[in-house]
Order: structure tokens, then C-alpha cells, then sequence
């Protein structure tokens, strides 16, 4: 990914109202231990300046992105997580959390993807359930 990409990116997570508490606290650790900025300096730059200064000093490694991403879905989209999993017809925990030994005996396909998506679009909003399918890809690697 190129530096405009990166800032592109960063800068969207660090903007969106309802990401920026997941996302500006791993860019702030990330930019302080790769940098060696002061937190409380770099509390007080826009989130575009963040996403620059992050694009350009920090590994993908020290920022955090992947954690930040699993911690929005579960702290705060808990609900829709498990309705997803409940359209697949995936056993788990109230919290989300499926144990990896009821993986091999899961029957999804395609089609049951494509319903299951069907359901959390008719429960919720366009922009959560894109996401949350966008942070699936992100995180299968």
C-alpha cells in the first residue's frame, strides 16, 4: 500500500465518529513507541495530521489496526457479530466468541453467506454491515 493509500486509510479510521475512539488510541501508541512523539503532543493533531505522521513512522506491525477492528466489533457491535453467526448457523458464545472445534463440523457456503448477509441488512444499517463484512475480508488476511 502506497503513503497516500495508508493516510487515505488511517485518516478515514481517525475521522468516522464512531471509530475514532477504537482507532486514535492504537495510532497514538503506535506513533509514541515508533517515533518517540509525546502522547499528549500528538492528542492535540487532527486526525489528518495523525494519519500522515502514522503512515510514514509506523509498521503495520506497531499499529494495532487488527486489534482495534476485533474490538469494535465486540465491544461495540456485539449484536450484529452474533446475528451473523446465528444466520450461519454457527454455534457461539453470547459474546461472540465461536470455539475453534465447531469450525470443522460448520457447514457454510456461499449461499448461506449470501443469506446470512440478507439477514443483517434487513437488521441494520448499510454502513455497519459493510463494516463489518469489509473487517472480515480485512482480517482473513
Amino acid at each position: 500500500m502506497s503513503k497516500p493509500e495508508r493516510v487515505r486509510a488511517l485518516w478515514h479510521l481517525l475521522a468516522d465518529p464512531l471509530l475514532s475512539d477504537a482507532f486514535r488510541g492504537p495510532v497514538l501508541r503506535g506513533l509514541h513507541l515508533a517515533g518517540g512523539f509525546r502522547i499528549q503532543a500528538l492528542e492535540r493533531l487532527s486526525p489528518l495530521e495523525l494519519a500522515d505522521r502514522a503512515a510514514v513512522k509506523c509498521s503495520p506491525a506497531v499499529l494495532p489496526v487488527e486489534a482495534a477492528l476485533r474490538e469494535v466489533h465486540l465491544r461495540d457491535r456485539r449484536p450484529l457479530l452474533c446475528a451473523f453467526l446465528e444466520a450461519l448457523g454457527l454455534p457461539h458464545q453470547n459474546n461472540g466468541t465461536v470455539e475453534a472445534a465447531n469450525l470443522p463440523d460448520a457447514d457454510v457456503t456461499p449461499s448461506k453467506v449470501s443469506e446470512a448477509v440478507a439477514v443483517l441488512a434487513s437488521c441494520y444499517s448499510a454502513d455497519d454491515v459493510a463494516l463489518y463484512l469489509l473487517t472480515l475480508l480485512a482480517l482473513a488476511g
